[in-house]
C-alpha cells in the first residue's frame, strides 16, 4: 500500500543518514532518539491500514460472501459490489453506498441472504370459540393436505395444529419450509396460501377471531428441530 510504502522508504533514509552521521564522528544520539519516536507513531498510525489488511485476507479465506450477494452485517444491508485491502463497498436498498473497513466486517457476525436454502413460513390463525371440533379438524386436514399438495413445500417440515386457547381465540399454528430463495417470490407463495386458507375457513364457515393473526417469515440456512419433525409449539 503507498502509505506502507512511503514510511518504510523514510525509515531507510533516514537509518542510512544516521550511520553515515555516526561515521562522520556526529554524536546520533538525539537523532537515534527522534527515530524512535517517528517509528512509534508511524507504527500507531498504520494500524488501522494493518488491521483492515488482516481483515481483508480473513474476508478472502473465509468468503462469508461474495461480490454480488446480499448480506448484513452490524447496522448495514446490502449488496456487496466490491472488496478492497482497505474497505468493503455494500450497496444499500435505497441506493445508498456504504464503505465498511475490512476489520469491522472481520470482527462482525455477518448475515449472507443469498445463501439462503429455504425460507421458513410460520402462520398463526386465532378462530372463534364458536368453531366446534368437527370444524376445526376438517380445516386443520384440509391446510395441512394443501400445504403438503404445493410442490414448492417440504412435505415433511408441514405442522398443522391447535397450540393455544386465548381469551377470546383458538390459536392454530402453520408452519412449513418453502423451497424459495428470492423475497419477493417468497411473498408471492406465501400470499397465495394465505389466501387459499381464507378460502378453506370460508367454504367451512369458520369465522377469525377478533385478536390479531400473526403472519411471519423465517429463513432457515441449516437444518432445525422443525426440518427434524420436532416443533416446540410455543409462542413466539
Amino acid at each position: 500500500m503507498p502509505f506502507l510504502r512511503v514510511g518504510a522508504k523514510l525509515l531507510i533514509m533516514s537509518l542510512g543518514i544516521v550511520i553515515l552521521l555516526q561515521e562522520w564522528g556526529y554524536d546520533v544520539s538525539g537523532l537515534l532518539a527522534g527515530i524512535g519516536i517517528g517509528g512509534l507513531a508511524l507504527s500507531l498510525a498504520a494500524q488501522d491500514t494493518l488491521a483492515n489488511l488482516f481483515g481483508f485476507i480473513a474476508i478472502v479465506s473465509d468468503r462469508p460472501f461474495d461480490v454480488g450477494e446480499f448480506i448484513k452485517t452490524g447496522d448495514v444491508e446490502g449488496t456487496v459490489e466490491h472488496v478492497g485491502l482497505r474497505s468493503t463497498r455494500i450497496r444499500q436498498l435505497n441506493q445508498a453506498v456504504v464503505y465498511m473497513p475490512n476489520n469491522v466486517i472481520a470482527n462482525s457476525p455477518t448475515l449472507n441472504w443469498s445463501r439462503l436454502r429455504k425460507r421458513f413460513l410460520d402462520l398463526r390463525i386465532g378462530v372463534e370459540y364458536e368453531t366446534t371440533h368437527e370444524q376445526l379438524r376438517l380445516m386443520m386436514e384440509r391446510i395441512r393436505a394443501y400445504l403438503k399438495s404445493q410442490a414448492k413445500v417440504d412435505e415433511k417440515s408441514v405442522i398443522v395444529h391447535v397450540v393455544d386457547f386465548r381469551t377470546q381465540s383458538i390459536d392454530i399454528m402453520i408452519r412449513a419450509y418453502v423451497y424459495i430463495t428470492d423475497w419477493a417470490a417468497f411473498t408471492a407463495e406465501k400470499e397465495k396460501y394465505a389466501l387459499t386458507m381464507l378460502d378453506i375457513m370460508k367454504d367451512l364457515k369458520i369465522e377469525l377471531s377478533d385478536t390479531i393473526t400473526d403472519i411471519r417469515m423465517i429463513t432457515e440456512d441449516r437444518p432445525s428441530r422443525l426440518e427434524r419433525g420436532i416443533g416446540d409449539g410455543s409462542d413466539d
